[in-house]
Formats: structure tokens, C-alpha cells, sequence
């Protein structure tokens, strides 16, 4: 994960390493559709990946099948439902508004879990359908 603060959307970058050198060669990349990347975990089967972004304070889910991971856009990108910080009560205007600070799956993978260091430090469940 790249990430440009608030410049420019995050991008989500693979390498590919040679057989006998292995030296690093850029191989894809693509936008993972939100600003500042803070945070990415892989589902417990390596078939989906989600990622946190802290400034626009949304997660993005990106299916790794097939190895499209890194060239294809996110299957869905999904912003986190909480509800917006007084800045002036809290003294702090960067933390205005959800920002997802961290992801992880259950074990099961049915459920992920993202970290909203926005809301009041929230945490929000979500299910996965389909």
C-alpha cells in the first residue's frame, strides 16, 4: 500500500521478484478508490482483501481470485456509518467525521471488523454477503 495523505487516492501495489536475481520488479497497481491507506488484512481464505482509509474514512474490499488483485479497481468500497465528532467539543478538526484506523476478519470469515478512530473510537461489524 502506497499512501499520499490527502494528495492523491492510495494505490495498492505488487512486485513480482526474479527467479535469480531477486531483485523487485513492479508488476501491477491499482487505486484502492480512498485517501490515506492506513490499514489492510487478507480474509482467513486469501480471497479478498480489505483496506482502511483513514481520511475519507471507508473500507475498500478488493477480490485477490485470480491474481487480479493489484489491476483491478475494488468490488466495493464501503464508508464507515458513524456519526460525525463536534470538533470543537473534542478540540481536534483532523478526527471530524469517521476515519477508519484498522481492519481485521473473524476467524471464520463471515465478519470483518474496522476500528473508527473518528467516531468516539467506535467499532464497526460488518457482515459478509454474496
Amino acid at each position: 500500500l502506497t499512501s499520499f495523505w490527502d494528495q492523491a487516492p492510495a494505490t495498492l501495489v505488487s512486485y513480482s521478484i526474479h527467479p535469480t536475481t531477486h531483485l523487485l520488479t513492479r508488476a501491477a497497481e491499482t487505486s484502492t478508490a480512498g485517501f490515506q491507506a492506513a490499514h489492510a488484512a487478507f480474509h482467513p481464505e486469501g480471497t479478498l482483501l480489505l483496506v482502511a482509509h483513514f481520511l475519507s474514512g471507508d473500507l475498500a474490499l478488493f477480490d485477490t481470485a485470480g491474481g487480479a488483485l493489484y489491476a483491478a479497481p475494488p468490488r466495493a468500497v464501503v464508508p464507515l456509518p458513524g456519526p460525525f465528532r463536534d470538533a470543537a467539543k473534542h478540540g481536534n478538526a483532523r478526527y471530524e467525521g469517521p476515519r477508519a484506523h484498522g481492519v481485521a476478519w473473524t476467524p471464520c470469515g463471515t465478519r470483518a471488523v474496522a476500528c473508527d478512530a473518528g467516531a468516539a473510537s467506535m467499532v464497526w461489524v460488518f457482515a459478509l454477503e454474496g
